[in-house]
């Protein structure tokens, strides 16, 4: 079935925000940045149906969503290419080979790739309209980096599932300075050098991983302090401190120290 997006469908409206460039030897001071509606799991996005004139029932939405979800689920890990009117997914294996393996190494495991479709390209192209409104710079140093770089910040899930904060800052350190000299000596797209820096970090992260190095870990960025909630959370909830900064995430770790607390 192929889903039409001219069909019934008005303009769309989208408020962008201007937020500082800040990769290296950027042309302008400012990118802009998509200002996002409350996010929408299932139900919500079922509820929204009326708002856009779609005649299918908001119950019927859910469950249609939710069993077709759980399809895909089964069939992309199975290895089939997804191909939907929205995105495409597929299953990709990380990692280098002799051709005489039987097994993934340790840590290795399969990723799910996630690429929007041509035709949804193609809608936010001709469908969409933006309105400027103003200057955001309310966000980290780091998360505005990533999201100008390629708005892919998720395909770093996998890095903080596996490093601790501050190996991460030591890990896009590295991707940024590979981009900043990749740019520099082979004069590419802008573009292309800002997407080398999530390329350059998931692939240093996945060598991490498989050769077991120990990756150093940065300090926190003096321009970046902890807040208050995470001091609250890492020093008086989880009972942590600096661990939340300096290790990575083990739900074991935590445990055994809070219970070593209580007795």
């Amino acid at each position: 079935m192929a889903l039409d997006f001219t069909l019934k469908r008005h303009y769309s409206q989208d408020n962008v925000k201007f937020t500082p460039a800040l990769l290296p030897d950027a042309k302008k001071p400012y990118n802009l940045k998509a200002v996002h509606q409350p996010e929408l799991d299932i139900h919500g996005v079922a509820s929204k149906a009326e708002v856009h004139n779609i005649a299918t029932s908001p119950k019927i939405i859910e469950e249609g969503l939710s069993a077709g979800l759980e399809l895909l689920y089964y069939l992309a890990a199975e290895g089939y290419k997804i191909k939907p009117p929205l995105f495409n997914l597929r299953i990709r294996v990380p990692g280098e080979y002799d051709r005489g393996e039987t097994h993934l190494p340790g840590g290795v495991f399969p990723e799910a790739r996630l690429q929007v479709s041509a035709a949804f390209r193609s809608c936010l192209r001709d469908k969409v309209e933006l309105e400027f409104d103003g200057i955001e710079v309310s966000e980290g140093f780091i998360a505005q980096a990533l999201d100008n770089a390629t708005g892919l910040i998720d395909e770093f899930e996998e890095l903080l599932n596996n490093f601790s904060a501050g190996q991460i800052y030591g890990i896009i350190w590295s991707g940024v300075t590979s981009a900043v000299r990749f740019h520099r000596e082979k004069h590419p797209p802008a573009q292309n050098a800002a997407k080398a820096v999530i390329t350059n970090c998931q692939k240093y992260g996945e060598k991490a991983l498989i050769e077991k190095w120990n990756v150093k870990t940065f300090s926190r960025i003096k321009e970046l302090p902890q807040s208050s909630f995470s001091k609250y959370l890492f020093n008086r909830v989880l009972r942590i401190g600096d661990d939340g900064f300096n290790m990575k995430p083990d739900i074991n770790n935590i445990i055994t120290d809070y219970q070593m607390d209580e007795t």
